[in-house]
């Protein structure tokens, strides 16, 4: 007994939810059943006494409380009761508001464009008419309002319904894109943090190293690095923060130029011989902003490998192309003279977004190329990106 009144306690929160999110349809066949109902019974009462009859009367109402749930089954059994109830004598069957359910189901068919069901009840509800009033005239009259009548009413209600139903899908579909859109944002996001703050503090670690080791930079010339450094990092925090703001305005992206001679300091100062070329630039030369941006990122990326992976501290060639017919750098720097350390070399992969495989797919997707890999006796880093736009 306990146990059963547990699940009782359960039940009813389910039921008292269950309740509210019934279908409009068995709403309305439940309330029209009811209402018919209350109407048919006194009349037939007043004007005939407490008969058996009635019990047409309360089929009827059941059956339509039925269609409600079962449009097809109940809807069915009700047209086919409306049919025999007025061929039945008066004192075997007696309905009269009741019957008005049965027109409802043959709105209710049309609006499911379930057409066949509806000529059905048409049939069966105007053939027990006929056998009760044998008049022509009546018959054809009567046949042309019931299907005018609920053939237009369920066509309205049927469109109103899927017009309801293309609007949902419409809705889902647009909250669907929105969720990928934000998905896409905060994938590029992520990207950029890792490639732009994950890269300034692995400089900044660097740089702690080698001021930390065996004196080859004066304290103070490193911690002047490490500061800027810093600063680096805090700037590109800022810009990527500016993005997250709704009313923010444009974010500015740093000079590629700026970027590649950064790159080349940074390099002269751990010992690398660093030659730049640039073509293009003097004539006053810039990216649109995004491949600003991109270029910027494989200079830094590019850098910070060779800081982290080469052994001998050999030569380093930085190209940087900003023309008309594409955008573009190449980092070039010699491989380790050992073989083990030029294959582990080949096989580390580009540290900004997660992998070379996120660097290569941001490029892609702005039209461009990366290349990574040995040419020779050099490891060279390519980045190509369409000419600017005009």
């Amino acid at each position: 007994m306990l146990h059963r009144a547990k699940a009782a306690q359960v039940n009813m929160p389910e039921l008292r939810s269950y309740l509210p999110n019934l279908s409009g349809r068995l709403w309305f066949f439940t309330a029209a059943s009811v209402f018919l109902f209350v109407i048919d019974v006194p009349s037939v009462i007043l004007e005939r006494g407490l008969t058996p009859a009635l019990w047409s009367t309360i089929l009827l109402a059941l059956l339509g409380v039925a269609t409600g749930i079962r449009p097809g089954i109940g809807g069915g059994l009700l047209v086919a009761t409306c049919g025999l109830v007025q061929l039945l004598p008066e004192q075997i069957a007696d309905s009269r508001a009741t019957l008005v359910l049965g027109y409802l189901v043959l709105a209710l068919w049309v609006s499911r464009m379930w057409y066949w069901p509806f000529v059905a009840g048409v049939v069966v509800l105007q053939g027990s008419l006929i056998a009760s009033f044998p008049s022509e005239s009546i018959i054809v009259e009567s046949t042309l309002l019931v299907v005018m009548l609920c053939g237009t009413s369920g066509y309205l209600i049927g469109e109103y319904q899927r017009r309801g139903d293309r609007l949902a899908q419409r809705v889902y579909a647009l909250e669907l894109e929105r969720e990928l859109a934000e998905s896409r944002i905060r994938a590029t996001l992520g990207a950029d943090l890792h490639d732009t703050v994950a890269t300034d503090l692995t400089q900044i670690v660097l740089r702690c190293q080698i001021a930390a080791g065996e004196g080859q930079v004066p304290a103070a010339a490193a911690l002047a690095e490490i500061e800027n450094d810093t600063r680096t990092a805090l700037q590109h925090v800022r810009s990527i923060v500016a993005v997250l703001r709704p009313a923010a305005g444009k974010v500015s992206s740093r000079d590629v130029q700026a970027a590649a001679h950064e790159c080349v300091e940074m390099l002269r100062a751990r010992g690398f011989d660093v030659n730049l070329e640039t073509e293009g630039v003097d004539d006053g030369g810039q990216p649109a902003k995004i491949h600003g941006e991109l270029l910027g990122l494989v200079l830094r990326e590019a850098s910070v490998n060779i800081l982290k992976h080469a052994a001998d501290k050999g030569d380093v060639n930085i190209t940087l192309s900003l023309t008309d017919e594409g955008n573009g750098v190449t980092v070039s720097s010699a491989l380790p003279k050992a073989y083990d350390q030029a294959k582990d070399l080949a096989t580390a992969p580009l540290s900004g977004g997660q992998g070379l495989g996120i660097m290569r797919e941001r490029i892609e997707n702005a039209g461009g190329a990366l290349h990574v890999g040995p040419v020779g006796s050099h490891w060279v880093v390519t980045c190509m990106l369409p000419g600017k736009e005009g």
